[in-house]
């Protein structure tokens, strides 16, 4: 038999509003499992996905899943004002419990907001900063994608040569990694920047 998803969101809000008691305990269980129902929704209802997110965020302001999630969907439906702050409580949560990659993974997501807005001075300031913090924390991932974003960066500002080595450096970590999605990702970045090459001739 198949996932009934929607029976499984039944017991689980069941679940974790048998848990929002008044102990820190009971109300970080609560949290997991409001995190659990969002991430259930994720792809196939957002603002479900979101008020889920919302309520693990309200029960457990310490749970970096929730507060990344949380962003990415208020990113998603374009409330960037609440993305920045989500995004900007989570890198403070990492410098409290000196989880560098929790703040290298916030950065990189922060950096999508003056991205969009063309900022990319202060795109790629956040970018070197998620770079710093996935070496520290040995974060081969992140480093993957810090660098194929100021990839993109160097590649919008016709910075084609110093785009390229960002591009092959994101591309070694995948390869090592094996993560199919960023070999894919930087394969289609390098051909974006073969296009520009072929522009300017």
């Amino acid at each position: 038999h198949g996932l009934d998803v929607t029976e499984l969101e039944t017991k689980l809000t069941a679940r974790a509003e048998s848990h929002e008691a008044a102990s820190e305990r009971e109300r970080t269980a609560s949290a997991e499992y409001w995190c659990h129902i969002g991430a259930l929704s994720f792809l196939r209802d957002t603002h479900k996905s979101l008020a889920a997110y919302e309520r693990a965020v309200a029960l457990d302001p310490a749970n970096p899943d929730a507060l990344r999630f949380l962003g990415e969907l208020q990113y998603r439906i374009g409330d960037l004002a609440s993305a920045e702050a989500t995004f900007n409580a989570l890198i403070a949560l990492g410098a409290r419990t000196a989880d560098a990659r929790a703040q290298a993974l916030a950065l990189t997501r922060l950096s999508w907001i003056p991205y969009q807005k063309k900022d990319f001075s202060s795109a790629e300031r956040l970018l070197l900063d998620a770079l710093q913090l996935s070496k520290k924390a040995l974060w081969f991932e992140g480093q993957a994608r810090a660098l194929s974003n100021l990839g993109n960066i160097h590649t919008l500002r016709g910075e084609l040569d110093r785009a390229e080595e960002m591009q092959l450096k994101s591309l070694r970590l995948d390869e090592q990694l094996g993560r199919k999605e960023g070999i894919a990702d930087t394969f289609w970045n390098l051909k974006i920047g073969k296009a520009s090459r072929r522009d300017r001739v």
